[in-house]
């Protein structure tokens, strides 16, 4: 449930994020967890308090709330959301607000201050009665209270004389303000025109909608999460500044069918003139202290990318953020708030991702009363939007989940949510076909002769598609010249991509083909012919990286270079697969093409216009499946997720390191978009060994691809690898589709780690163990299983099993002639009670070593 209602002054207070409560149940009470509070002088209305006497209502079994702009009563007819869509009727009601004036005489305040003795405050600046409560209640009946009316109005006191100064840190917030005795970062940054920051926002009305409000001034510059009108409700809060006349819209939407809010603020500019937008978070919550908080987020560098960091708060506030033009390899736009040391089983966590590709922060703040504010949205730095007369501005949405079953409940609804509201609808449910890549192959040596080469052996294997990665294009022999010049090099491909994709598709394969469009070479025709294309200030020395520049993509005649360009490329051969890249981070942000008012827009821009160009390219090309890279995953966020349904996780490839790597990613992000390849050994980024089942376990957990070059391997290697790629196409639709569990945790252990998958509707899981790194002697705890249903029997089969195992006279590890099963023997019947108690007995006695189970309900099957 969320909850929150209107104050005295008509701000939005925050009451509860949490467990489901009893719909019923009024939680204004909740407002008397504020302390007293002194406020700046001047920065309370002191004559007047405004109280809506009687607001409409949408009334039934799951919804209720108002519209104070129409006065209709809306009713759905006592039906459950889950039952179709809401149906309404209109009624008359009356919308006329009343006026209480401020109590002003001794005998009034005399009152007032009895009362307020009377709860245990004494001095109360603001004493909260009943007010509009907006709750979200999204538990698994999927139930929305929306507002209720002001049925009675509020009082404040006029005198506080002698009450602590907390200032309005005491106060929990949908939407801080700064400027005016909230000293907590605030929600937004707004000047105006005549320089002041002061901006009130006070609440105006409220409105409520059957499914998702889209969103409308954005013309498909930034990505959203979609949902029909019968599974989704969204609420529309409208804030005004009294003085200015600037409004905001606070928008928040719920779904039926995952426990998660949507949020983002709208902006519209009603003064008349122009002002300046210098901060806006798409999402503000504010939460009551706690014995302890630990924030939780994604961290890490290029080809060591999202790993797992927690640490506890303490007063003082807490950045996480990229100013690089990207979500960045270094921080990713994910930050979970945890009551307590994070657990993955249990334990409250509020979770919160920003759909969105650019510059972002994500603030933690804990103020001196150990309350604490996270929020999240557009990186300030470097940010100003000047907004005109009329214009409005709308923030990229901000998605949270709250869990009371830890990281792995959290998990559970970020996945649940991407893959049914935020992939292409198109691939919903859709199991990429395996692919080779030429990349870790031959690199820049793409002939002809070399891809064909490597396609009759990847045929012969199994594998489902061939994809052409870097070197096809221009003069194209290494990483310094010909990006921009998107026409094939006829010297490595005589015949064209036509003659290439239809000689891969008489194999029986899929074609693919890799671009990094966002990128120009300064050794390319397209930057001899306009050198003016690039982002880049006049009379600085150019930084240039590899020899490449950053287009820039604010430029109308750029975004139609690139779509047009590509969709001649796309449309050229039979591609059903496209690599996105960019190898780049952005510096010397400066546009010609823009005024001097215009460059602090650079940055959002720059993001929302390569949107615009993947919305294009995707509308046009809807049966192409993208993959989106920057240098691996600087880039992997929902924003991208929206155009692509899965995304390059790490330019590593070394199993060992992606553990790891895929651990972190899935805390957010569900398998089925993780693109996961098998890689040769020594690997080529950090020169390990590890085993071919090793390596395949790993990437059995995401999007499977390989990473080497078939040709080379053995006859027994071939043999095993068409095994794996067998065992992938039957067990994928169980990892893509079911409940993710991370049962043992590398980053605690830095030893070992085990994944499962459970697809509930199929009664069958996935499980795998991993040895990282050995420790003679010691013996592993037993592996318990989760998600199972306690009562049902399992068949638990191990698959791939061991052939090593220490000889009992030497000691040493040899290989043996029959198999050797953790479990004893191939396959063990037990309940889902013993596995998820007792557990699974595992055996592993060197690096990389491995064990893995299917898993089914036998009530399924027989």
């Amino acid at each position: 449930m969320y909850a929150f209602c209107v104050d005295p002054v008509g701000r939005i207070e925050h009451l509860y994020w949490g467990k489901a409560l009893p719909p019923n149940d009024d939680l204004t009470y909740l407002s008397f967890s504020n302390g007293p509070a002194k406020l700046q002088k001047g920065a309370v209305e002191k004559d007047r308090l405004r109280a809506n006497a009687s607001a409409p209502v949408l009334s039934g079994k799951y919804a209720s709330g108002s519209d104070t702009e129409n006065g209709t009563v809306l009713s759905d007819s006592e039906s459950s959301m889950d039952e179709g869509p809401m149906k309404y009727s209109s009624n008359k009601h009356s919308t006329k607000g009343s006026e209480a004036a401020l109590a002003r005489d001794a005998t009034t305040a005399n009152t007032h201050m009895a009362r307020a003795s009377a709860i245990g405050i004494n001095n109360l600046q603001d004493l909260l009665d009943a007010g509009s409560v907006f709750r979200a209640q999204i538990d698994s009946s999927t139930s929305v209270k929306c507002p209720l009316p002001w049925e009675n109005p509020r009082t404040f006191l006029g005198e506080w004389a002698g009450a602590a100064t907390f200032g309005r840190p005491s106060k929990l917030q949908e939407f801080g303000e700064g400027s005016t005795g909230d000293y907590r970062s605030p929600s937004f940054d707004i000047q105006f025109q005549d320089g002041g920051r002061v901006c009130p926002f006070r609440y105006r009305s409220h409105r409520v909608i059957p499914g998702k409000q889209p969103m409308q001034h954005i013309n498909g510059r930034l990505p959203e999460l979609h949902a029909n009108v019968e599974d989704a409700t969204s609420l529309i809060v409208t804030l005004v500044d009294e003085k200015s006349l600037l409004e905001c819209d606070l928008v928040y939407t719920v779904f039926n069918d995952v426990d998660a809010i949507v949020r983002r603020v709208v902006v519209r500019n009603t003064t008349g003139h122009p002002v300046l937008v210098q901060k806006l978070m798409s999402a503000t919550v504010d939460f009551h202290t706690s014995d302890s908080y630990f924030l939780t987020h994604l961290s890490g560098s290029w080809a060591n990318e999202r790993r797992i960091v927690s640490k506890e708060l303490s007063m003082g506030r807490v950045c996480i953020d990229s100013s690089r033009g990207t979500s960045s390899h270094q921080h990713n736009p994910f930050a979970a708030l945890s009551v307590g040391q994070p657990r993955e089983n249990d334990g409250e966590v509020y979770g919160m991702t920003l759909v969105y590709s650019g510059n972002f922060v994500a603030e933690s703040d804990m103020c001196e009363n150990g309350r604490v504010r996270l929020q999240m949205g557009i990186n300030p730095n470097s940010f100003e939007w000047e907004l005109q007369s009329n214009e409005i501005f709308e923030s990229p949405e901000c998605v949270l989940v709250f869990s009371d079953s830890g990281l792995t409940g959290m998990s559970h609804q970020f996945h649940n949510l991407f893959r049914n509201h935020l992939f292409p609808k198109q691939f919903k449910n859709t199991v990429c076909p395996v692919l080779i890549n030429t990349w870790e192959a031959m690199y820049f040596d793409t002939t002809y002769a070399n891809v064909m080469s490597l396609a009759r052996q990847a045929a012969k294997s199994g594998v489902e598609m061939l994809v052409v990665d870097d070197g096809w294009f221009g003069s194209r022999d290494d990483a310094t010249s010909s990006l921009g010049d998107w026409y094939v090099c006829t010297k490595k491909l005589p015949e064209g991509l036509a003659k290439l994709a239809q000689d891969i598709n008489d194999l029986g394969m899929h074609f693919g083909l890799w671009v990094e469009p966002e990128l120009v070479s300064q050794k390319s025709r397209l930057y001899q012919e306009h050198p003016d294309w690039i982002l880049h200030k006049p009379g600085i020395d150019k930084d240039i990286a590899n020899g490449d520049f950053v287009l820039d993509l604010t430029r109308t005649e750029v975004q139609n270079y690139l779509i047009e360009c590509m969709s001649a490329v796309f449309a050229s051969a039979n591609i059903e697969y496209v690599k996105w890249d960019m190898n780049s981070h952005i510096t010397e942000i400066h546009s010609d093409h823009a005024s001097p008012s215009g460059q602090g827009k650079l940055y959002h821009q720059y993001c929302m216009s390569l949107y615009q160009i993947l919305n294009a390219l995707t509308s046009r090309f809807p049966l192409i499946r993208f993959e989106t890279c920057c240098g691996g995953g600087g880039r992997f966020d929902a924003g991208m997720l929206h155009y692509s349904p899965q995304i390059w996780t790490s330019d590593n490839t070394d199993a060992t390191s992606r553990v790891f790597i895929q651990h972190g990613t899935s805390l957010l992000y569900p398998p089925c978009c993780i693109s996961a390849h098998i890689s040769s050994v020594p690997n080529h980024q950090t020169l390990r060994i590890s085993s071919f089942k090793f390596r395949f376990l790993v990437s059995l957990f995401g999007s499977l691809g390989l990473e080497l070059n078939i040709a080379t391997i053995g006859e027994r290697e071939s043999a095993e690898l068409s095994m794996y790629l067998q065992l992938y196409k039957t067990l994928s639709p169980i990892v893509h589709e079911g409940d993710f569990y991370r049962l043992w945790n590398p980053v605690d252990s830095k030893q070992r780690c085990a994944w499962m998958s459970y697809h509930q509707d199929r009664g069958e899981a996935v499980v795998a163990a991993f040895l990282l790194t050995s420790d003679p002697g010691h013996y592993l705890p037993r592996l318990q299983l989760k998600g199972l249903n306690p009562s049902s029997s399992y068949l638990v089969e191990e698959i791939i099993p061991s052939t090593a195992a220490h000889n009992v006279q030497t000691g040493k590890i040899e290989a043996c002639p029959a198999p050797i099963y953790k479990l004893g023997k191939k396959s063990i019947t037990a309940s889902g009670r013993t596995l998820m108690s007792a557990g699974l007995p595992i055996h592993l006695i060197y690096d990389g070593d491995t064990a893995a189970f299917f898993i089914r309900d036998i009530s399924r099957f027989m």
